[in-house]
């Protein structure tokens, strides 16, 4: 009952390692559930591919039915406690995962990262809405976004990118501005700024068109950000902006 509970926090499917780490369900549970038909297989093709040319292949996915995931999910909201939990490790697994997937977009392994990200991209958004609930923007804006930037970016999902960034920016700029809230606004607005009124990336450009892009965010992100004793340690979005 816990872990069936705790595993109605994943939207959609999700991998054995997910559920080992969010909902402390390891492999023998997974099987049990699975044989009660709580659970079923998901399995994309190339993951499935892997399974059969290697039975210890980690690929294979798992999901709830949704009426079942709603039942579960019910179970869990009514104990806050063991809510807050499985949302924190949801969280906490998705900004782990992205920390790496962005690493591995800039090496050989970049086609794999993408699809990795693709699987798992409606998990994240509901792991950036519990961050944004929580107030946890250095989580979102650290080690979050910046694999979440390169893949709607290059997949040219930027509605998707900015119903992310915008409440995160709204919810933000609520709090007093102290210590690193200024530079984690900025990093939001850089994200804005970063596209065109027709939601093309800047540096995509093609055919020397100029359309108007986010004028005002990109005044307000330079505002912020535009000292070099800022934009250096600012890494990539310093470059960006």
């Amino acid at each position: 009952r816990r872990s069936i509970a705790s595993l109605s926090v994943f939207q959609g499917s999700f991998t054995r390692q997910a559920a080992a780490f969010a909902a402390d369900a390891l492999l023998p549970m997974l099987l049990t559930l699975l044989n009660k038909s709580w659970l079923q297989r998901a399995q994309s093709e190339s993951a499935s591919r892997r399974v059969l040319l290697d039975p210890g292949a980690q690929g294979e996915r798992y999901q709830i039915h949704e009426l079942l995931r709603q039942y579960a999910n019910e179970k869990l909201q009514s104990d806050p406690a063991a809510f807050q939990q499985a949302k924190n490790s949801h969280l906490r697994y998705y900004a782990s995962f992205l920390s790496q997937q962005a690493q591995l977009m800039r090496g050989p392994q970049q086609k794999e990262a993408f699809q990795a990200l693709e699987m798992e991209f409606e998990n994240i958004r509901a792991a950036w809405g519990w961050g944004i609930d929580r107030a946890d923007f250095d989580t979102l804006i650290m080690k979050m976004l910046p694999a979440l930037y390169l893949y709607c970016e290059a997949r040219t999902r930027t509605e998707e990118l900015l119903s992310l960034v915008e409440p995160a920016q709204k919810e933000l700029e609520k709090i007093p501005e102290e210590g690193s809230n200024g530079s984690l606004i900025a990093i939001l607005l850089t994200v804005r700024a970063a596209f065109f009124g027709d939601l093309y990336p800047v540096r995509f450009e093609a055919y020397g068109l100029v359309i108007r892009g986010e004028i005002d965010a990109l005044r307000q992100a330079w505002s912020r950000m535009g000292d070099l004793a800022i934009l250096v340690p600012s890494g990539f979005w310093g470059i960006l902006l």
